[in-house]
């Protein structure tokens, strides 16, 4: 490998199209979500974080990409890998709870 982007690659990918609009989010202060996003890009910032929490299905890879999408910029995902017995397995996972995401990348498993 010579770049960086080719040791990404396995597990970044570019997301899918948005399919709802910020308003299909009533329960969430998007437009805040949205002003803090749009700020920290104006000054370019980098680095700026927003934490989604919540159950699967509930919408926050859908509140990202329509983010994303309002902001007019490019949403890459974090494709999880399997751990079977502490160590990665070749197959990949987007929806696997016994996985570990990044942190295996730049050594912050958690594990001693």
């Amino acid at each position: 490998m010579e770049t960086k982007e080719e040791l990404l690659a396995p597990i970044l990918t570019f997301s899918s199209l948005n399919r709802f609009s910020l308003s299909q989010f009533p329960h969430v202060n998007s437009e805040l979500l949205k002003d803090y996003l749009s700020e920290a890009i104006n000054q370019g910032l980098t680095g700026q974080n927003i934490l989604l929490y919540g159950d699967a299905g509930t919408g926050k890879t859908e509140l990202a990409r329509t983010l994303a999408f309002e902001l007019q910029r490019k949403l890459l995902e974090v494709q999880s890998q399997q751990v079977e017995f502490g160590r990665l397995t070749e197959s990949i996972s987007s929806r696997n709870s016994n996985s570990l995401r990044l942190g295996y990348l730049i050594g912050q498993t958690g594990q001693k």
